[in-house]
């Protein structure tokens, strides 16, 4: 019987740092909150939505994410993203993910995963070696 159901909660927390700006990710002189640590986060919410309950052996990567930002975020606030599974289809699962500052909604977007062998993936990427 497959533990993972639609509505499964997942979240991550994190306080912007100096190596999450923009400006470090190559904007000069935009100090907020990059694109890519909100990717990350929703990324890592909808990871801890399901990875307690995957069969050993199992493993979830990321394949698809379609985000619209918000607004900005300055350096020293918390920042929160909530994942929701929305459907499960086959070894594929979607995401509801939503980013918040202390203040609003900072991001929205759709999270896609895969449910894949660790072993099988790790050896595949490998051969690329």
């Amino acid at each position: 019987m497959n533990p993972l159901s639609p509505g499964l909660f997942g979240q991550k927390e994190m306080v912007v740092e100096e190596q999450h700006l923009a400006s470090v990710m190559g904007n000069v002189g935009v100090e907020v909150l990059s694109t890519h640590c909100v990717v990350l986060l929703m990324e890592l919410a909808s990871r801890n939505a399901v990875e307690s309950l995957l069969e050993k052996g199992q493993m979830v990567v990321g394949t698809w994410i379609g985000i619209r930002h918000l607004a900005a975020v300055p350096k020293g606030l918390k920042v929160r993203a909530e994942s929701r599974l929305a459907e499960i289809s086959g070894r594929k699962l979607t995401f509801d993910v939503v980013v918040f500052d202390p203040n609003e909604k900072i991001a929205e977007g759709v999270n896609e995963m895969l449910i894949v062998s660790a072993d099988k993936f790790l050896e595949r990427v490998k051969r690329k070696i």
